[in-house]
């Protein structure tokens, strides 16, 4: 028996794609993650929520489901939150991505994952490292530069890090690319309280994140 063959399997895994206006980025998105998972000979559920799109997305997400068997979920425009917490509750895996309509994820991506699952498995919170395309862009790139200012010391010497909260504040995060138990995201979703009325105007990253970092004492 091969190494490969030997080794323990990956745990489940199903990711989460909140959608609003982007029919050309979800093309790219949705083909890139297939194409990770396939690189990864790792079965991966993807969902992707239409969180009441207005342009050809829901056309777009039409033909993804037909060429790769995606699950899609249309609803009213609710925000990224709703649209998130809708598709969480539709995955099955035992653990979730949660990952963002621009996020163009590396071939090699889910490889480094499950390998760091199957041979790390106390190893449950990842963070995935973000690169901002910003060539051409200003917006970007000035987005690019706020991201580097607070945190020269990691994007100088990209590495692993832990997912607590003592190195909390050491290295960008954020829900565009993210995986955990899916369990744990459903008691973060719970415990997450909008400083918003109208929860479509809250951010869930910076409260979801930090929950997770240092869930409350039971």
């Amino acid at each position: 028996m091969s190494t490969n063959q030997s080794r323990t399997a990956p745990p489940s895994l199903s990711v989460v794609i909140p959608v609003y206006n982007e029919e050309q980025w979800i093309v790219r998105s949705v083909g890139a993650i297939v194409a990770a998972a396939r690189h990864a000979e790792w079965p991966v559920e993807v969902i992707v929520v239409d969180d009441g799109s207005t342009d050809g997305t829901a056309a777009s997400l039409a033909k993804l489901a037909a060429e790769h068997g995606i699950t899609v979920i249309s609803q009213p425009n609710m925000g990224r939150f709703d649209a998130r917490r809708n598709g969480m509750a539709k995955a099955s895996g035992e653990m979730l991505m949660l990952l963002d309509s621009r996020v163009i994820v590396a071939e090699t991506a889910l490889s480094f994952l499950r390998d760091q699952l199957v041979d790390h498995p106390e190893r449950k919170v990842w963070n995935g490292h973000v690169d901002i395309a910003s060539k051409g862009n200003p917006y970007a790139a000035f987005m690019a530069a706020m991201v580097k200012i607070p945190w020269r010391r990691y994007c100088a010497n990209p590495r692993l890090m832990s997912y607590g909260i003592e190195d909390f504040d050491v290295y960008p995060k954020g829900t565009t690319y993210f995986c955990a138990p899916k369990a744990l995201f459903e008691e973060a979703a719970t415990a997450f309280e909008s400083l918003y009325d109208d929860v479509k105007l809250s951010s869930d990253d910076t409260k979801l994140l930090r929950w997770v970092a240092e869930p409350p004492a039971s």
